[in-house]
């Protein structure tokens, strides 16, 4: 079994977590048709609420759909060195198992903020249902775009192979 082996599978794996989360997301659709507001902007807020709570779900399952169809390029093209699993007995073995273990974590990042883009677009129909004057909603909102960039920033740190965590954690075995 080689690296590319071991992140093809766990690409399609995460295109079964992507499922799990499509299906948990499904009851936001009955909490946005049953949402009421203010009669003036309830539709345009109705629309928004249910185009987010319809969008999350069909996201995910086209993550997933992708993820199973493609794993094997994906892994090619994230691990240029198809090299086999290091043994046990290998000296560094240890090193090349957990940065290869980064790089699956650092995928895994990429779907957990999917979460805040539909949070975002429902906290924009909210915003513009009560006329936000507080500016509440948009200091939220701007805590969750935090969120979303540490999210995906990370993310692309740990697909790059996370050399700073890598050289602290095995700083220790080198000396």
């Amino acid at each position: 079994m080689t690296k590319r082996d071991v992140l093809a599978v766990a690409l399609k794996v995460l295109g079964v977590y992507c499922v799990i989360q499509a299906v948990a997301s499904l009851p936001i659709i009955g909490s946005a048709l049953s949402w009421r507001g203010e009669p003036s902007r309830e539709a345009f807020s109705r629309i928004l609420l249910l185009a987010s709570a319809i969008l999350l779900p069909i996201i995910y399952i086209a993550i997933a759909l992708v993820l199973w169809r493609k794993a094997d390029s994906f892994a090619e093209k994230l691990i240029r060195e198809d090299s086999p699993l290091p043994a046990m007995r290998d000296p560094g073995w240890e090193k090349q198992v957990f940065v290869l273990a980064i790089r699956i974590i650092g995928v895994v990042c990429f779907p957990m903020a999917i979460p805040e883009l539909g949070k975002g677009i429902r906290e924009l129909a909210l915003m513009l249902q009560y006329h936000d004057t507080t500016g509440t909603v948009l200091i939220a909102r701007a805590f969750s775009f935090v969120h979303l960039l540490l999210l995906l920033a990370l993310g692309a740190y740990l697909l790059s192979g996370a050399k700073r965590i890598v050289g602290f954690v095995f700083r220790q075995n080198e000396r």
